[in-house]
C-alpha cells in the first residue's frame, strides 16, 4: 500500500506539472503541418530494470530487494521500477524517455525537464556528478542526460541517500549508453 500511494504521488505530480507548461505549444510547426514524430523522438524506449537491476540495487543498498513493481505513465514519458527494501525502505527509479513521451506540449525530455525545475520546489541545484544537469527536489533527485531523464527516490532520506541517488543516476546513465 504504502509502494502504490508514493508511485501514484509521484505521478499526480509530474502530471500536474505537464498541465501548468503547456505554454501553448499545439505539437505543430509554423507552416501548421504536423510535426514528424521522429524527429523528435530517440528511437529506443528503455525499461528501467534494463538499466537498474535488483541485483544493482541490493549492492548499492546493502539490502535485498523484496519486490520490485513496475508503472508507466506515457503521457509524460515515464517508465517507473519501485525496488520495496521491505522494513529497510525504498529506491524508486522514474525514467523519463523522449522516445515513450506521449505529450504534444513537450518535444522532448529536456523540455519537460526544465518545466519540472522551473515548477517543482529546488531544494539544491547544480547537482554535481549526475548526468549534464541535476538537481535535488521533493520527490528526489532529477538528473537528464541526452533523451533521458531520472528521478531517484530513496527511502530513508539522508545525507547516505543523497550520495546513493548520485550513483544510481550515474549508473542508470552507464547503463543506457551501454544499450544504444
Amino acid at each position: 500500500m504504502k509502494k502504490l500511494l508514493i508511485v501514484m504521488l509521484s505521478v499526480m505530480l509530474v502530471l500536474g506539472m505537464v498541465g501548468c507548461g503547456s505554454g501553448g505549444s499545439s505539437g505543430t510547426s509554423e507552416d501548421g503541418s504536423s510535426e514528424e514524430k521522429s524527429e523528435k523522438k530517440a528511437d529506443l524506449i528503455i525499461e528501467p530494470i534494463e538499466v537498474l537491476s535488483e541485483e544493482e540495487v541490493e549492492e548499492f543498498t546493502g539490502y535485498p530487494v523484496i519486490e520490485v513493481s513496475p508503472s508507466e505513465q506515457p503521457a509524460v514519458g515515464v517508465k517507473i521500477a519501485f525496488f520495496d527494501l521491505g522494513d529497510a525502505g525504498y529506491v524508486q527509479l522514474s525514467l523519463y524517455q523522449t522516445a515513450f513521451l506521449s505529450n504534444s506540449n513537450f518535444a522532448n525530455v529536456r523540455e519537460l525537464y526544465d518545466n519540472n525545475k522551473q515548477n517543482l520546489e529546488v531544494y539544491e541545484d547544480n547537482v554535481q556528478g549526475a548526468g549534464e544537469d541535476a538537481y535535488f527536489s521533493g520527490l528526489g533527485l532529477e538528473a537528464i542526460e541526452g533523451d533521458y531523464s531520472v528521478t531517484i527516490m530513496v527511502s530513508p532520506s539522508g545525507e547516505k541517500s543523497r550520495q546513493l541517488s548520485i550513483d544510481i543516476a550515474n549508473r542508470v546513465f552507464e547503463n543506457i549508453k551501454k544499450l544504444k
